[in-house]
């Protein structure tokens, strides 16, 4: 039994990912990344070079959509990492404890079903992660059996090409290398000093130079164009997305981060592992410091240290998109639950607790990862690209729209339908000869000609999300708004009327679903669908119809504030000032961060007569975008209507030297 144990463990992981894959693209980058593998080309910063070489072996797979093929590149390396931590497991036990085969298959098993790894299994761009687990297991196995150091190095090479996250890991390890040989008085302590870092550097290196081969060659999904010495070390360091803290550090926001940690912890697996792996983190101290501080260290670098180094503003959004980042510190807790296994007399009785965990985990954890029936992302992207007419542009915005139509149109080209943009001015940049002469890096300047792009076309429409949105209102001289048209909206000449397509022309298969429910991303794409229901209704003046679907925006989308800032905008154009100023400050509160939604909040409180509030919010807006007419012309009449005129008439100044068309001349004149 105990031979075969590893076996039944690898096919049981197996069977289950595969079983709950996602049968197509997933919300949020999946889409991206199924497009890049696909044609061999470049996502976003770092580019994920190794992914994207395996994931065009999957895509081979005849099974499903090409979507369906590199989930499962996910569901195979997170099948491979909990095999391997038993493997970790057993070797630890075999090193430092004693041998108990069936506790490092039950924990093992605790950790495959926990729930964010899961997660990642079932999606394209969990692969990423569950690559990232499956080649630090590795990494610790060579190191408990003092396997090759050359090896080791380059599965090391492999992992840092593989996510920059990597990184202090690896140093973590050169570090342990380095005082294990020391303190064994090895010969050859020097090359240790130079092999490893060299050969890991350059097994990295080597790996990222599919990044410039692949750029030279075009292919449709090329972010960033890292042809260029310098666009490739951009891309490599991620230097577009700048510096990763941008929420002002505080002690109180930090134990509230620490708190947002610790329930992701206790969710993953019952509060159990988390018990019992700080009575086994004591153990493994007494009977090995060195190896104990190694994985001391990744527990907490990403762990703790991770929050420090991102300071995350805490919302729905910021805490989904962080909790992958955690996995390698939950797997590390799980190895020292094992070790809790040595403690006299407790083994046997420890053994039956964690595989009764591990059954609790599964069964727990299952309706929130089953994705076998998850088609939102699809229904969602057709929706987008049905809205928009045939020889139209559309301009499409945020991760989930972006990528989700980048997939529908470039590998499944199933939809003809318009020339599409992003804001990004990245992902569809082929075949405009233009936009391709303005260089990856000035993003500004590739967003000001896709919205002039846009704005001029006759026939234009752009999704929820885009910077074109706010810009409609400040070209006064073009006459221009925008009105829902399908799930998208529809750039029309002021006082234009046409004719809405019907909502029933663009299902979405939400409440089939029960995973869509309980994510984020999934949620998010519900609540913009109903919102664009309700939108629909209203214009056909069906009154009744138009609250309900508002109401139900409003109830998935709770957490969202994308949603919640719309619905506040639309409450104040009813006249709801009551319920706009409490959808507009949970917007506020869920995103600091926007412009537009303190913009937003200080209309409704505006409206409310709380001025000098209003005033607080507009100085908001402007001191986080500086670019928007309208903020000022907002912050000049709040300072205006709490009695200071002479300030008022120095940002009316301010509104002008930005954009003299844009200016409230009325409020202006008034001051």
């Amino acid at each position: 039994m105990k031979k075969c144990t590893g076996a039944v463990l690898l096919f049981t992981a197996l069977s289950v990912y595969i079983f709950t894959a996602c049968p197509t693209i997933y919300p949020g980058d999946s889409g991206e990344i199924v497009t890049a593998a696909y044609f061999l080309g470049i996502p976003h910063p770092p580019g994920y070079p190794l992914y994207m070489l395996l994931g065009k072996l999957f895509t081979f797979l005849p099974a499903g959509t090409i979507a369906f093929r590199v989930n499962l590149l996910a569901a195979f390396f997170g099948g491979l990492g909990a095999f391997l931590l038993y493997l970790v497991l057993r070797a630890t036990g075999k090193k430092y404890f004693t041998d108990n085969y069936l506790l490092a298959a039950a924990a093992s098993l605790v950790f495959a079903f926990s729930l964010t790894y899961w997660q990642q299994c079932t999606q394209a761009k969990g692969g990423i992660y569950t690559l990232n687990i499956f080649l630090l297991l590795v990494i610790f196995l060579l190191l408990l059996k003092e396997g090759s150091l050359l090896l080791l190095a380059v599965i090391t090479g492999l992992a840092l090409a593989n996510h920059n996250t990597t990184a202090p890991l690896a140093l973590a390890v050169y570090l342990y290398m380095l005082y294990t040989a020391g303190k064994k008085k090895e010969s050859g302590i020097g090359q240790k000093v130079l092999l490893f870092p060299i050969a890991a550097g350059l097994t990295a290196f080597l790996i990222y130079l599919y990044l410039p081969i692949r750029s030279l060659a075009n292919p449709p999904m090329d972010w960033g164009n890292p042809e260029t010495a310098g666009n490739f070390f951009k891309h490599i360091f991620r230097e577009q997305y700048g510096t990763v803290a941008g929420t002002e550090r505080s002690l109180p926001l930090f134990f509230r981060q620490l708190g947002v940690y610790c329930s992701s912890l206790f969710s993953q697996f019952t509060p159990l592992p988390a018990l019992l792996g700080a009575a086994g983190a004591v153990v493994f101290f007494k009977k090995t410091k060195s190896f104990a501080s190694l994985l001391a260290a990744i527990f907490l670098l990403t762990g703790v240290g991770f929050l420090l180094l991102t300071n995350f503003s805490i919302n729905s959004n910021n805490i989904y998109m962080i909790n992958v980042f955690y996995i390698p510190s939950f797997l590390v807790l799980i190895i020292f639950m094992y070790a809790a296994g040595s403690i006299k007399n407790y083994g046997r009785a420890l053994t039956i607790v964690v595989a009764l965990t591990a059954a609790a985990t599964l069964v727990f954890n299952f309706s929130s990862n089953n994705r076998s029936s998850n088609y939102i992302a699809r229904d969602f992207g057709r929706n987008i690209l049905k809205s928009a007419e045939k020889g139209s542009i559309l301009t499409v915005a945020g991760d989930s729209t972006a990528f989700t139509t980048a997939y529908l149109l470039m590998v499944e080209k199933k939809i003809p339908g318009p020339a599409v943009y992003d804001d990004y001015g990245l992902i569809f940049s082929r075949g405009d000869a233009e936009l391709e002469k303005i260089p990856a890096e000035d993003y500004l300047k590739r967003l000001d000609y896709v919205k002039a792009k846009t704005l001029s076309s006759s026939l234009s429409f752009f999704s929820m999300g885009s910077s074109i949105h706010k810009d409609i209102a400040t070209l006064k001289g073009l006459r221009l708004s925008a009105v829902p048209f399908g799930t998208v909206y529809r750039i029309v000449k002021t006082g234009d009327k046409p004719e809405y397509p019907d909502v029933s022309l663009f299902p979405l298969s939400y409440e089939k679903d029960e995973s869509s429910k309980k994510d984020f991303l999934a949620r998010s794409m519900a609540a913009t669908y109903y919102y664009f229901c309700g939108e629909y209704f209203r214009i056909k003046g069906r009154k009744e119809d138009a609250k309900l679907a508002y109401a139900k925006a409003a109830g998935i989308g709770a957490d969202d504030q994308t949603i919640l800032d719309l619905l506040g905008a639309l409450y104040q154009q009813e006249g709801n000032i009551g319920d706009a100023l409490v959808s507009s400050k949970k917007a506020v509160e869920l995103d600091p961060y926007s412009s537009e939604m303190w913009n937003n909040y200080g209309a409704a409180l505006s409206k409310a007569g709380r001025n000098t509030e209003a005033l607080e919010a507009y100085a908001k807006a402007v001191k986080l975008n500086g670019r928007v007419v309208t903020y000022y012309n907002n912050l000049a009449a709040a300072y205006f209507n709490t009695g200071n005129p002479a300030k008022a008439l120095e940002v009316y100044n301010s509104a002008a030297a930005l954009n003299p068309a844009g200016v409230d001349n009325y409020g202006l004149g008034a001051t």
